[in-house]
Protein backbone atom coordinates (compact mmCIF):
# COMPACT_ATOMS: atom_id res chain seq x y z
CA UNK A 1 0.00 0.00 0.00
CA UNK A 2 1.26 3.30 -1.02
CA UNK A 3 2.13 6.51 1.22
CA UNK A 4 -0.84 8.29 -0.21
CA UNK A 5 -3.09 5.47 1.21
CA UNK A 6 -1.54 5.01 4.24
CA UNK A 7 -2.37 9.11 4.96
CA UNK A 8 -5.94 8.78 4.23
CA UNK A 9 -6.51 5.66 6.35
CA UNK A 10 -4.54 7.07 9.42
CA UNK A 11 -6.72 10.35 9.10
CA UNK A 12 -10.15 8.91 8.62
CA UNK A 13 -9.11 6.69 11.77
CA UNK A 14 -8.05 9.69 13.84
CA UNK A 15 -11.52 11.53 12.63
CA UNK A 16 -13.46 8.25 13.57
CA UNK A 17 -11.70 8.04 17.36
CA UNK A 18 -11.91 11.17 17.45
CA UNK A 19 -13.51 13.49 15.80
CA UNK A 20 -12.74 16.87 13.38
CA UNK A 21 -10.34 19.03 14.76
CA UNK A 22 -12.01 21.75 15.82
CA UNK A 23 -9.28 24.19 14.54
CA UNK A 24 -9.06 23.41 10.87
CA UNK A 25 -10.39 24.35 7.89
CA UNK A 26 -12.79 21.40 7.65
CA UNK A 27 -14.75 22.34 10.46
CA UNK A 28 -14.34 25.96 10.67
CA UNK A 29 -15.98 25.87 7.19
CA UNK A 30 -18.94 23.68 8.03
CA UNK A 31 -22.37 25.56 8.51
CA UNK A 32 -24.01 22.72 10.69
CA UNK A 33 -20.87 23.29 13.30
CA UNK A 34 -22.41 25.89 15.83
CA UNK A 35 -20.98 28.29 18.79
CA UNK A 36 -21.71 29.74 21.67
CA UNK A 37 -20.47 32.80 22.76
CA UNK A 38 -17.10 31.54 24.21
CA UNK A 39 -16.94 30.44 20.96
CA UNK A 40 -17.35 26.04 22.21
CA UNK A 41 -18.85 23.82 19.71
CA UNK A 42 -22.21 23.04 20.99
CA UNK A 43 -22.71 20.34 17.79
CA UNK A 44 -19.83 19.18 16.63
CA UNK A 45 -19.33 16.01 14.78
CA UNK A 46 -18.05 12.51 14.09
CA UNK A 47 -16.38 11.06 17.00
CA UNK A 48 -16.98 7.35 17.95
CA UNK A 49 -18.83 5.92 21.46
CA UNK A 50 -17.52 2.73 21.23
CA UNK A 51 -13.80 2.16 21.49
CA UNK A 52 -12.17 1.76 17.69
CA UNK A 53 -12.00 -1.81 17.98
CA UNK A 54 -15.49 -2.17 18.23
CA UNK A 55 -16.01 -0.14 15.71
CA UNK A 56 -17.56 -2.08 12.00
CA UNK A 57 -15.53 -1.05 9.11
CA UNK A 58 -18.50 0.41 7.42
CA UNK A 59 -18.93 2.94 9.69
CA UNK A 60 -14.94 4.17 8.84
CA UNK A 61 -15.55 3.67 5.10
CA UNK A 62 -18.77 5.98 5.22
CA UNK A 63 -16.72 8.74 7.06
CA UNK A 64 -14.11 8.39 4.69
CA UNK A 65 -16.41 9.18 1.94
CA UNK A 66 -17.64 12.22 3.30
CA UNK A 67 -14.55 13.50 4.08
CA UNK A 68 -12.72 12.67 0.95
CA UNK A 69 -15.65 14.46 -1.15
CA UNK A 70 -15.44 17.72 1.16
CA UNK A 71 -11.66 18.12 0.63
CA UNK A 72 -12.24 17.61 -3.42
CA UNK A 73 -15.40 19.52 -3.76
CA UNK A 74 -15.50 21.60 -0.65
CA UNK A 75 -16.57 21.61 2.63
CA UNK A 76 -20.17 23.41 1.86
CA UNK A 77 -21.37 20.86 -0.58
CA UNK A 78 -20.64 18.02 1.33
CA UNK A 79 -19.57 17.96 4.63
CA UNK A 80 -23.24 18.73 5.74
CA UNK A 81 -23.86 15.19 4.90
CA UNK A 82 -22.50 14.83 8.18
CA UNK A 83 -25.11 15.87 10.24
CA UNK A 84 -27.69 13.15 7.79
CA UNK A 85 -25.69 10.13 9.26
CA UNK A 86 -27.75 7.56 12.13
CA UNK A 87 -25.83 8.53 14.57
CA UNK A 88 -27.15 5.75 16.89
CA UNK A 89 -26.65 3.15 14.44
CA UNK A 90 -23.22 4.43 13.39
CA UNK A 91 -22.36 4.63 17.42
CA UNK A 92 -21.33 8.59 16.10
CA UNK A 93 -20.92 10.84 19.11
CA UNK A 94 -21.81 14.18 18.32
CA UNK A 95 -20.66 15.60 22.00
CA UNK A 96 -16.94 16.09 21.35
CA UNK A 97 -14.29 17.14 18.54
CA UNK A 98 -10.77 17.54 19.24
CA UNK A 99 -7.95 20.18 18.98
CA UNK A 100 -4.64 19.66 17.24
CA UNK A 101 -3.06 20.91 20.03
CA UNK A 102 -3.86 19.36 22.82
CA UNK A 103 -4.58 15.39 20.69
CA UNK A 104 -1.58 13.30 20.58
CA UNK A 105 -2.82 10.93 17.74
CA UNK A 106 -3.31 14.36 15.46
CA UNK A 107 0.10 15.55 16.47
CA UNK A 108 1.73 12.45 15.82
CA UNK A 109 -0.59 12.31 12.27
CA UNK A 110 0.39 16.22 11.37
CA UNK A 111 4.13 15.32 12.23
CA UNK A 112 4.86 12.16 10.41
CA UNK A 113 3.25 13.43 7.57
CA UNK A 114 5.07 16.78 7.42
CA UNK A 115 8.23 15.52 5.67
CA UNK A 116 6.31 13.89 2.96
CA UNK A 117 5.17 17.02 2.09
CA UNK A 118 8.67 17.53 -0.06
CA UNK A 119 8.22 14.17 -1.60
CA UNK A 120 9.83 13.38 -4.84
CA UNK A 121 6.47 11.42 -5.23
CA UNK A 122 3.72 13.81 -5.99
CA UNK A 123 0.86 11.52 -5.05
CA UNK A 124 2.00 11.62 -2.06
CA UNK A 125 2.80 14.95 -1.59
CA UNK A 126 -0.87 15.45 -2.82
CA UNK A 127 -2.11 13.24 0.02
CA UNK A 128 -0.06 14.66 2.89
CA UNK A 129 -1.52 18.31 1.29
CA UNK A 130 -5.20 16.33 1.90
CA UNK A 131 -4.22 15.38 5.77
CA UNK A 132 -3.12 18.82 6.83
CA UNK A 133 -5.71 20.53 5.15
CA UNK A 134 -8.44 18.40 6.48
CA UNK A 135 -6.26 17.99 10.23
CA UNK A 136 -4.32 21.04 10.87
CA UNK A 137 -5.14 23.95 12.38
CA UNK A 138 -6.33 26.67 10.21
CA UNK A 139 -3.19 28.92 10.92
CA UNK A 140 -0.76 26.13 9.69
CA UNK A 141 -2.45 24.96 6.26
CA UNK A 142 -0.01 27.70 4.83
CA UNK A 143 2.99 24.76 4.85
CA UNK A 144 1.25 22.69 2.20
CA UNK A 145 1.09 25.87 -0.26
CA UNK A 146 4.83 25.73 -1.56
CA UNK A 147 5.06 21.87 -2.02
CA UNK A 148 2.09 22.18 -4.10
CA UNK A 149 3.63 24.86 -6.36
CA UNK A 150 6.88 23.05 -6.59
CA UNK A 151 4.59 19.89 -8.23
CA UNK A 152 3.51 22.52 -11.33
CA UNK A 153 7.14 21.56 -12.71
CA UNK A 154 5.93 18.04 -13.02
CA UNK A 155 4.55 16.67 -16.23
CA UNK A 156 1.26 17.76 -17.71
CA UNK A 157 -0.99 14.76 -16.42
CA UNK A 158 0.72 15.48 -12.58
CA UNK A 159 0.37 19.00 -13.22
CA UNK A 160 -3.48 18.92 -14.34
CA UNK A 161 -3.89 17.06 -10.92
CA UNK A 162 -2.31 19.45 -9.24
CA UNK A 163 -4.09 21.98 -10.29
CA UNK A 164 -7.77 20.36 -9.43
CA UNK A 165 -6.65 19.96 -5.80
CA UNK A 166 -5.39 23.72 -5.68
CA UNK A 167 -8.53 25.05 -7.15
CA UNK A 168 -10.53 23.64 -4.48
CA UNK A 169 -7.77 25.09 -1.54
CA UNK A 170 -8.11 28.81 -3.54
CA UNK A 171 -12.13 28.76 -3.01
CA UNK A 172 -11.93 28.04 -0.05
CA UNK A 173 -9.09 29.87 1.32
CA UNK A 174 -8.24 32.07 -1.45
CA UNK A 175 -5.54 33.81 0.46
CA UNK A 176 -3.15 30.50 0.64
CA UNK A 177 -2.30 31.97 -2.78
CA UNK A 178 -2.55 35.55 -2.77
CA UNK A 179 1.59 35.97 -3.31
CA UNK A 180 1.80 33.46 -5.97
CA UNK A 181 -0.10 34.71 -8.70
CA UNK A 182 1.98 34.35 -11.23
CA UNK A 183 3.00 30.87 -10.62
CA UNK A 184 -0.72 30.72 -12.52
CA UNK A 185 0.47 32.46 -15.60
CA UNK A 186 -0.68 30.65 -18.56
CA UNK A 187 2.64 28.70 -20.48
CA UNK A 188 2.62 28.01 -24.23
CA UNK A 189 2.74 24.53 -23.25
CA UNK A 190 -0.12 24.33 -21.11
CA UNK A 191 -3.03 22.36 -22.57
CA UNK A 192 -6.77 23.78 -22.50
CA UNK A 193 -7.50 22.11 -19.44
CA UNK A 194 -4.94 23.35 -17.23
CA UNK A 195 -5.54 26.81 -19.15
CA UNK A 196 -8.43 26.28 -17.82
CA UNK A 197 -8.15 25.70 -14.34
CA UNK A 198 -5.19 28.69 -13.72
CA UNK A 199 -7.74 30.74 -15.53
CA UNK A 200 -10.56 30.14 -12.62
CA UNK A 201 -7.32 30.17 -9.82
CA UNK A 202 -6.29 33.43 -10.81
CA UNK A 203 -10.08 34.80 -10.57
CA UNK A 204 -10.39 33.51 -7.26
CA UNK A 205 -7.22 34.88 -5.97
CA UNK A 206 -7.00 38.26 -7.70
CA UNK A 207 -6.63 40.93 -5.08
CA UNK A 208 -6.50 44.77 -5.68
CA UNK A 209 -2.50 44.98 -5.28
CA UNK A 210 -2.43 41.59 -8.16
CA UNK A 211 -5.00 42.48 -10.54
CA UNK A 212 -3.64 45.53 -12.59
CA UNK A 213 -0.40 42.58 -13.52
CA UNK A 214 -3.45 40.21 -13.70
CA UNK A 215 -5.52 41.82 -16.37
CA UNK A 216 -2.19 42.30 -18.46
CA UNK A 217 -1.49 39.23 -18.48
CA UNK A 218 -5.30 38.28 -19.56
CA UNK A 219 -5.14 41.06 -22.64
CA UNK A 220 -2.78 38.67 -24.24
CA UNK A 221 -4.90 35.62 -23.38
CA UNK A 222 -7.65 37.18 -25.37
CA UNK A 223 -5.87 37.59 -28.49
CA UNK A 224 -4.90 34.07 -28.52
CA UNK A 225 -5.66 31.94 -31.55
CA UNK A 226 -7.54 29.42 -29.00
CA UNK A 227 -11.06 31.63 -29.40
CA UNK A 228 -12.51 29.36 -27.03
CA UNK A 229 -9.90 30.01 -24.32
CA UNK A 230 -10.04 33.61 -25.13
CA UNK A 231 -13.67 33.20 -24.13
CA UNK A 232 -12.46 31.65 -20.85
CA UNK A 233 -10.36 34.61 -20.27
CA UNK A 234 -13.39 37.05 -20.47
CA UNK A 235 -14.95 35.00 -18.19
CA UNK A 236 -12.47 35.37 -15.74
CA UNK A 237 -12.04 39.00 -16.56
CA UNK A 238 -15.33 39.48 -15.67
CA UNK A 239 -15.37 37.30 -11.85
CA UNK A 240 -12.48 39.53 -11.12
CA UNK A 241 -14.90 42.88 -11.85
CA UNK A 242 -17.42 41.05 -9.29
CA UNK A 243 -15.08 40.26 -6.77
CA UNK A 244 -12.63 43.95 -6.63
CA UNK A 245 -15.65 46.34 -7.06
CA UNK A 246 -12.63 48.59 -7.55
CA UNK A 247 -11.77 47.67 -10.55
CA UNK A 248 -15.03 46.77 -12.03
CA UNK A 249 -15.18 50.44 -14.21
CA UNK A 250 -12.14 49.18 -15.77
CA UNK A 251 -13.10 45.76 -16.58
CA UNK A 252 -16.17 47.11 -17.99
CA UNK A 253 -14.98 49.64 -20.27
CA UNK A 254 -12.29 46.64 -21.96
CA UNK A 255 -14.89 44.41 -22.24
CA UNK A 256 -17.49 47.12 -23.57
CA UNK A 257 -14.33 48.11 -26.29
CA UNK A 258 -13.80 44.15 -27.04
CA UNK A 259 -17.78 44.22 -27.43
CA UNK A 260 -17.52 46.69 -29.97
CA UNK A 261 -14.63 45.72 -31.67
CA UNK A 262 -15.73 42.00 -32.36
CA UNK A 263 -19.09 42.69 -33.10
CA UNK A 264 -17.49 45.13 -35.80
CA UNK A 265 -16.00 42.42 -37.35
CA UNK A 266 -18.36 41.23 -40.32
CA UNK A 267 -15.92 38.70 -41.84
CA UNK A 268 -18.67 35.30 -42.26
CA UNK A 269 -15.92 32.97 -42.80
CA UNK A 270 -14.36 33.95 -38.68
CA UNK A 271 -18.08 34.30 -37.43
CA UNK A 272 -18.14 30.86 -35.97
CA UNK A 273 -14.57 31.22 -34.04
CA UNK A 274 -15.83 34.91 -33.04
CA UNK A 275 -19.51 34.03 -31.77
CA UNK A 276 -18.09 32.14 -28.63
CA UNK A 277 -15.94 35.17 -27.18
CA UNK A 278 -18.34 38.02 -28.12
CA UNK A 279 -21.65 35.73 -26.63
CA UNK A 280 -19.06 35.56 -23.29
CA UNK A 281 -18.49 39.21 -23.44
CA UNK A 282 -21.84 40.13 -23.29
CA UNK A 283 -22.68 37.27 -20.69
CA UNK A 284 -19.59 39.00 -18.30
CA UNK A 285 -20.93 42.76 -18.97
CA UNK A 286 -24.77 41.78 -18.17
CA UNK A 287 -23.37 40.20 -14.90
CA UNK A 288 -21.43 43.54 -13.71
CA UNK A 289 -24.28 45.89 -14.72
CA UNK A 290 -26.83 43.39 -12.43
CA UNK A 291 -24.59 44.52 -9.92
CA UNK A 292 -25.37 48.56 -9.90
CA UNK A 293 -27.68 49.04 -13.35
CA UNK A 294 -28.29 52.91 -12.60
CA UNK A 295 -24.36 53.63 -12.84
CA UNK A 296 -24.15 51.82 -16.28
CA UNK A 297 -26.96 53.10 -18.46
CA UNK A 298 -24.29 54.48 -20.77
CA UNK A 299 -22.96 50.75 -21.37
CA UNK A 300 -26.67 49.89 -22.49
CA UNK A 301 -26.91 52.30 -24.09
CA UNK A 302 -23.72 51.48 -26.62
CA UNK A 303 -24.78 48.09 -26.63
CA UNK A 304 -28.49 48.73 -27.93
CA UNK A 305 -26.94 51.44 -30.55
CA UNK A 306 -24.76 48.43 -31.86
CA UNK A 307 -27.49 46.09 -32.03
CA UNK A 308 -27.56 45.94 -35.85
CA UNK A 309 -23.96 44.53 -35.71
CA UNK A 310 -24.41 42.31 -33.32
CA UNK A 311 -25.40 39.04 -35.29
CA UNK A 312 -24.49 36.03 -32.74
CA UNK A 313 -28.42 35.47 -31.82
CA UNK A 314 -27.35 34.69 -27.99
CA UNK A 315 -25.60 38.19 -28.03
CA UNK A 316 -28.37 40.06 -29.29
CA UNK A 317 -30.98 38.32 -26.93
CA UNK A 318 -29.14 38.89 -23.94
CA UNK A 319 -28.92 42.95 -25.36
CA UNK A 320 -32.83 42.50 -25.82
CA UNK A 321 -33.13 41.44 -22.49
CA UNK A 322 -30.88 43.97 -20.83
CA UNK A 323 -33.18 46.65 -22.80
CA UNK A 324 -36.73 45.28 -21.57
CA UNK A 325 -34.96 44.60 -18.22
CA UNK A 326 -33.73 48.17 -17.36
CA UNK A 327 -36.30 50.05 -19.60
CA UNK A 328 -37.26 52.47 -16.44
CA UNK A 329 -34.35 52.99 -15.46
CA UNK A 330 -33.22 56.31 -16.89
CA UNK A 331 -34.03 58.80 -20.10
CA UNK A 332 -31.42 57.76 -22.11
CA UNK A 333 -32.70 53.99 -22.77
CA UNK A 334 -36.59 55.27 -22.96
CA UNK A 335 -35.53 57.28 -25.86
CA UNK A 336 -34.29 54.52 -27.41
CA UNK A 337 -37.16 52.14 -27.04
CA UNK A 338 -39.56 52.95 -29.60
CA UNK A 339 -36.89 52.99 -32.42
CA UNK A 340 -34.74 50.04 -31.38
CA UNK A 341 -38.58 48.08 -30.91
CA UNK A 342 -39.56 49.27 -34.47
CA UNK A 343 -36.22 47.69 -35.34
CA UNK A 344 -36.92 44.56 -34.07
CA UNK A 345 -40.45 44.66 -35.32
CA UNK A 346 -38.97 44.72 -39.22
CA UNK A 347 -36.83 41.89 -38.55
CA UNK A 348 -38.55 40.04 -36.28
CA UNK A 349 -39.10 36.75 -38.62
CA UNK A 350 -35.52 37.19 -39.08
CA UNK A 351 -34.29 36.52 -35.94
CA UNK A 352 -33.41 33.64 -34.59
CA UNK A 353 -35.76 31.70 -31.99
CA UNK A 354 -34.04 32.55 -28.70
CA UNK A 355 -33.49 36.42 -29.64
CA UNK A 356 -37.51 36.14 -30.56
CA UNK A 357 -38.58 35.11 -27.50
CA UNK A 358 -36.64 38.11 -25.51
CA UNK A 359 -38.02 40.37 -28.24
CA UNK A 360 -41.50 39.37 -26.94
CA UNK A 361 -39.94 39.09 -23.16
CA UNK A 362 -38.96 42.68 -23.32
CA UNK A 363 -42.25 43.90 -24.58
CA UNK A 364 -43.89 42.59 -22.22
CA UNK A 365 -42.01 44.77 -19.86
CA UNK A 366 -41.87 47.87 -21.52
CA UNK A 367 -44.17 50.68 -20.27
CA UNK A 368 -47.56 50.45 -22.25
CA UNK A 369 -47.30 54.12 -24.17
CA UNK A 370 -44.29 52.84 -25.47
CA UNK A 371 -45.78 49.73 -27.51
CA UNK A 372 -48.40 52.24 -28.29
CA UNK A 373 -46.61 54.70 -29.91
CA UNK A 374 -44.09 51.36 -31.41
CA UNK A 375 -47.88 50.37 -33.22
CA UNK A 376 -48.60 53.49 -34.54
CA UNK A 377 -45.19 54.29 -36.32
CA UNK A 378 -45.21 50.11 -37.49
CA UNK A 379 -48.82 50.56 -39.66
CA UNK A 380 -47.13 52.92 -41.52
CA UNK A 381 -45.25 50.38 -43.68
Amino acid sequence: MGSDCLDWDSATIVIAKHGLVRESVMLTSDPLVKHNSEGEDLEPHLAMRKPLHETNFDICTEIADVVSRSYLEGPDKHLSQLGHLNRDSLGLDSSRVTSAKSNDDVKILLQCTSPLLWSYNSAVVLAAAGVHWIMAPKEDVLKIVKPLLFLLRSSSSSKYVVLCNIQVFAKAMPSLFYPYYEDFFISSSDSYQIKALKLEILSSIATSSSISSILVEFQDYIRDPDRRFAADTVAAIGLCAQRLPDVADACLEGLLFLALSESSDRDAASLGEEEIVLVQVIKSIKAIVERDPPTHERVIVLLLRSLDSMRAPAARAMIIWMMGEYSNMGVLISKMIPTILKYLARRFTLEAVETKLQIINACIKIPYADLVYVKIRINDF
